[in-house]
């Protein structure tokens, strides 16, 4: 007997900090789960997506996030012994284990 579709409101938000803490909706999808019933793995369908936050003050919330997270990233780096050898890398070779 196939599943029954289930239909799922995501939504992603960011604590803003400046403004005491409260969440700040960006988007919201909505999106149909089906079990694929050859493989048994769930199969996900974006049916709606809404921009909640103008696309200006989103993208400056973006670039904030990033800025902060290298900053923390390059603190982290400088104040703690690493295993990865000095070079330029990616962050997707270093999840993998590798270098350029």
């Amino acid at each position: 007997m196939a599943r029954k579709t289930e239909r799922w409101t995501l939504s992603s938000s960011f604590i803003d900090k400046t403004h005491g803490g409260e969440p700040k909706p960006m988007t919201e999808r909505v999106v149909d789960l089906q079990k694929d019933p050859k493989t048994g793995k769930w199969v996900v369908h974006e049916v709606e997506c809404r921009q909640l936050m103008p696309e200006e003050e989103r993208k400056a919330v973006v670039d904030a996030i990033m800025r902060n997270a290298s900053e923390q990233m390059s603190e982290y780096i400088s104040t703690h012994d690493s295993a990865i050898a000095p070079g330029t890398y990616k962050i997707v070779d270093l999840l993998r284990g590798g270098s350029e």
